[in-house]
């Protein structure tokens, strides 16, 4: 049996800039189990769970001896599912976006589960299989009551996050920006995919310099 334990001082206030990441690292620190105020952040069994949707047909086969049935999956599916996997810590489940579109969230945050977006990460398949990027979700008890857990466990296992996600998002004061381009429709119509490519590294770029806004 393995357990962590973590003391909640009171935090400072923070100023604008700051973002959910900041907020957990002024809130929490870790502590022995005898101290006041610790908070156990994980016990027992440390299992590392990951969920990929989308089997197509010919990754599943079913096979039949004497009797019993036996499913063997394989395929795209399968290794992202592993890869996904391999991003969790001990004691964590991460989604992919595939799962995260088929969840029934209502019910979900009726039952205290919340899932979290992570960002976007660039995600390892596995040795001689690349790469690629995927948007991540982490599945945890309601998040207020246990924010303690994402700040112990840290950051996902990748390669690199490309985007940020729900923990890199402004705490506090936060103001909206909206962006319009002119002749944006006559853009696509002359090359839509060059159009896609620059809004998302207009987007990308945006979101990296709003992080360092005062």
């Amino acid at each position: 049996k393995e357990s962590t334990f973590l003391s909640r001082p009171d935090a400072p206030s923070l100023g604008q800039g700051s973002v959910g990441w900041q907020r957990l690292c002024d809130l929490y620190r870790e502590v022995e189990v005898e101290e006041p105020g610790a908070l156990t952040v994980l016990a027992g069994l440390r299992v590392r769970v990951g969920m990929h949707t989308g089997l197509a047909a010919d990754e599943v086969l079913v096979q039949s001896r004497m009797g019993a049935s036996s499913t063997t999956y394989g395929g795209a599916a399968l290794v992202l599912a592993k890869a996904v996997q391999a991003c969790a810590h001990g004691g964590q489940i991460t989604l992919s976006a595939a799962t995260f579109v088929k969840l029934p969230v209502e019910e979900l945050r009726a039952a205290g589960m919340s899932v979290v977006h992570m960002g976007k990460h660039l995600v390892e398949l596995g040795e001689g299989k690349g790469d690629t990027a995927l948007d991540l979700y982490c599945a945890t008890l309601d998040t207020p009551a246990h924010a303690h857990r994402l700040w112990a466990l840290g950051p996902l296992r990748t390669a690199r996050q490309l985007q940020p996600g729900v923990l890199h998002a402004p705490y506090g004061m936060a103001a909206t920006a909206f962006m319009s381009i002119a002749r944006m429709g006559q853009l696509k119509a002359w090359d839509a995919s060059l159009a896609k490519e620059c809004l998302a590294l207009y987007q990308a770029t945006a979101q990296r310099v709003l992080l360092h806004v005062a």
